[in-house]
Parts: C-alpha cells; structure tokens; sequence
C-alpha cells in the first residue's frame, strides 16, 4: 500500500504528515506536506487564521486588565519591541535616549500610513488589480519618558523594565504572527538536522514569527548549527521560489508602496 501524501493536502492531513519524524522516509512526506503547507497559507490568495494558544491568550487577557503585561518580541540594535497582551497593539522602546530616531519612525510611519489610507480612498482605487493588499500597522501614538501619568499606569506591567529606564515609545498595531500550523512547516524544511526540532518549535520567541521577503536576494538557506529562529524568518528568490509562491505580485505590491512612499510621502 503506497503511503506517500497525495498531491494537495488539508489542514488536517498536513498535520498528520508534520510529525517532525527522523525515519527517512517519513521524512521525505513531512517535507512534502510542509511545502504544500507553505505555498497554500503564504499564498497571496490565501486568508491566515489566527485560531492558535496565541489567539486564545490574547482572548482572555482582552477581558482581564490585569494579563495585559507587556512582552518582548523581538529586538534589534535600535530597539526593543513589546506586545501588550489582549490589546492588538506594540510599543516599540527606544534603546538609545540620546538620539531622535524613534521620534523619526513615528513622523514617516504616520505620513505612510495616511498617504496609503488616501490613496485607498481615491476614486477608481477599488479597481486597481490587488491594491487592498497593500498594508500598513497603524499608528497610535507617541509616548515620551516624561509621560508620567502614562508610566505610573503601564510601568509595572514592563517586567524587566525599572524606572530608571523608562524611554520614549512609539505605539503602532500588531502584526499577527503566523499562526502554529505555519511555524512548524518552516521548521520541517529549514531547520538544521541537528538540531531538534520540538525544542525549536516549542521555544517561547519563535511563537513571534514573521516573514521578510526579499526579492533582491537569490541565495539557498543556509542556517547555522543552533542559530535558527522563527522572528523575522527571511524568504529569498530562491525559497519563493521552492514554495511556489506568487514572487510577481508581491514585486508589484513592494513597487507600489515604494512609490507612494517616495512620490507621496518623500521618503527615499
């Protein structure tokens, strides 16, 4: 009896499939049910359910103020980034109090997302072939470290934050990570062997997974032993590619709010 996947697969067989088996060749069926997981969820086509131990999270602390603490997820030279738990918002925290950087990403982030919100909104926009694909998180506000009422309120839910290191913040919307289902068809294909599997899936940073793509770069994945992560999981040419998925119109969208970016918003 043939046990290979079929050629389309469900949810629910996909799940079957991705069971992060070591046998060689269950994995040749995890590694097809993964590629078929991807280019079906990642298509442009495709509507991402968020119905995951994150959405339930979220849910429960939306009715009780007192489980919407602040947690990292994700940080970078300039920045850390923190969700507010049930709130569907994020508070990006300067990590350098002697520069304007932050006050500069919350001046051009607002002019981009009112610039695209206009252009939406312009006769004919509705026509234009995907044009309500084009997104930008909103932007709330921003919050300064002499904010004082605000501090004394939100403050205590920043657990490894101290007063003394209150900064300025800017509070933009959520981008939802990729739902469960998702992270683990990643880590079916790209993961180093070594590595296991379980772990990674199960490691607390790489439930705040997002997608970079990069239409400028063709290079095969390459992931160190031990250094692989799910945040800001970089999808080249050559990975669109793999999963079969639509690398024109994605290049159109990007050109699109390059040049309402320049032309509207003079941002170069």
């Amino acid at each position: 009896m043939d046990n290979s996947p079929p050629s389309s697969l469900s949810i629910e067989e996909s799940l079957r499939y991705l069971d992060f088996s070591i046998d060689d060749k269950e994995a040749v069926k995890n590694a097809f049910a993964a590629k078929c997981t991807l280019g079906r969820w990642l298509s442009v086509r495709s509507v991402i359910t968020t119905t995951s131990s994150n959405a339930i999270q979220e849910q429960e602390a939306a009715l009780d103020t007192q489980l919407q603490v602040f947690q990292s997820i994700g940080k970078g030279l300039c920045g850390e980034v923190f969700e507010k738990v049930g709130t569907g918002r994020v508070y990006k925290r300067e990590l350098n109090q002697n520069n304007s950087g932050l006050w500069n990403d919350y001046k051009i982030h607002t002019s981009i997302y009112d610039a695209i919100i206009l252009e939406k909104s312009k006769p004919g926009a509705a026509s234009v072939e995907n044009f309500p694909k084009l997104h930008v998180p909103q932007v709330y506000s921003f919050i300064t470290r002499e904010d004082n009422a605000w501090w004394k309120e939100n403050g205590k839910n920043f657990a490894r934050i101290s007063s003394r290191e209150y900064t300025n913040l800017l509070e933009t919307q959520l981008i939802l990570p990729l739902p469960k289902l998702v992270r683990k068809a990643i880590i079916t294909i790209f993961c180093p062997p070594k590595m296991n599997k379980m772990d990674v899936l199960n490691d607390p940073q790489n439930r705040n997974c997002l997608i970079r793509i990069y239409l400028g770069v063709r290079r095969p994945f390459v992931s160190q032993e031990g250094n692989f992560s799910l945040q800001n999981f970089e999808a080249n040419l050559d990975i669109i590619d793999e999963l079969g998925l639509e690398k024109e119109q994605h290049a159109r969208e990007m050109a699109r709010a390059l040049a309402i970016m320049h032309w509207a918003c003079k941002v170069s």
